[in-house]
């Protein structure tokens, strides 16, 4: 992707027109990849990570009054063209566009690296919860319903404590990767936004992430046998 990029003048916007052309961009990589995740689902994953980084660029290079239209231009033509299935636009574009933002944002503003990471992961949180009446209205059924069916914790008892935790903890997960993308294409652009403090505090965050995500996928089936009166 970066490759692409790069091939134009990566510099500060001034003009209208040099913020419409970027912008215009930007949208049009999220369009395709929005249309792309319609037909081809095993892309959902990279585009999780990936989604971001269009409107960092935007939020780092443009001026941050034209970025509302940026972002009613680009979730407008996502819906458009996503109408019969709006929810890969309501589930990931429309987090990667207000978390890139605010991502470009904190880095305008030298956040901490770890801000990075835990902000958007709570963006994407919100958001899948936002998402649920809407998914419900739209299609009429519970996705988080659905998830619980399907592992057998729709009567476990603590199930409003588990599912919270486990959404959490995979938007950490993209989060996480994300940052490294980003962090990885923006030096490409002459923008640092890494220290050693971060790297080590980071590392150590993916080495807990890795045991969290061990640990609960591993309590699944245990806590699915309980909930159906298996025991232990």
């Amino acid at each position: 992707m970066c490759y692409y990029l790069i091939m134009f003048e990566f510099k500060k916007k001034e003009t209208l027109i040099e913020n419409i052309s970027f912008m215009a961009l930007m949208s049009a990589i999220n369009l395709i990849i929005a249309l792309l995740m319609t037909f081809i689902p095993y892309i959902i994953a990279f585009s999780l990570i990936f989604l971001p980084l269009t409107s960092v660029l935007v939020t780092l290079y443009c001026k941050k009054k034209y970025f509302i239209f940026y972002f009613l231009t680009t979730l407008g033509l996502c819906l458009l063209i996503t109408m019969y299935n709006i929810t890969d636009t309501l589930f990931f574009v429309l987090p990667s566009l207000i978390s890139g933002f605010l991502f470009g944002l904190m880095i305008n503003f030298k956040f901490h690296s770890l801000y990075l990471i835990i902000i958007p992961s709570f963006i994407n949180l919100i958001f899948t919860y936002l998402s649920v009446p809407f998914i419900q209205l739209i299609y009429g059924f519970n996705f988080i319903d659905k998830i619980l069916m399907t592992f057998s914790l729709d009567t476990f008892p603590l199930k409003d404590i588990i599912v919270p935790s486990i959404v959490l903890l995979f938007s950490l997960i993209q989060s996480l990767f994300s940052y490294m993308v980003i962090k990885e294409e923006l030096t490409k652009f002459k923008f640092d936004i890494s220290n050693d403090e971060s790297y080590r505090l980071i590392n150590i965050i993916v080495e807990k992430i890795k045991s969290s995500s061990s640990s609960v996928l591993g309590l699944i089936p245990l806590i699915a046998g309980i909930s159906r009166g298996e025991g232990i």
